[in-house]
């Protein structure tokens, strides 16, 4: 704990996180050569790539709907398949990120 780390003079690093529009951030060819990596079989990733193919949306306000625009970045939210996805592209960066931390020479312990 953080007194702990005071008593013995140790350093820490702490990473935050900051998950805020991380849907919206998530770029479409690295999430689908995330899930290939992953062994997703190569139709369901290009089932996955057919849905990111250009898609539009709109906003609906109390004025109406606005014009279609396209959308370059994201995951397409209000899909079941979104959270999944997501969850995928997050694991997959804590993964590689963990082995860049270890590859520093630095542990994480768990008390």
């Amino acid at each position: 704990d953080e007194d702990g780390l005071r008593i013995s003079k140790r350093k820490a690093s702490i990473l935050f996180v900051d998950f805020a529009k991380a849907f919206d951030s998530v770029n479409r060819k690295i999430m689908l050569h995330i899930l290939l990596n992953y062994g997703v079989p190569d139709e369901i990733v290009k089932a996955i790539a057919i849905m990111y193919d250009n898609p539009s949306c709109f906003v609906q306000s109390t004025d109406g709907l606005t014009k279609e625009f396209l959308t370059t970045a994201g995951i397409l939210q209000g899909d079941t398949l979104a959270p999944f996805l997501f969850v995928i592209v997050v694991e997959y960066i804590l993964r590689q990120s963990l082995d860049i931390i270890h590859d520093k020479g630095i542990t994480i312990k768990q008390k």
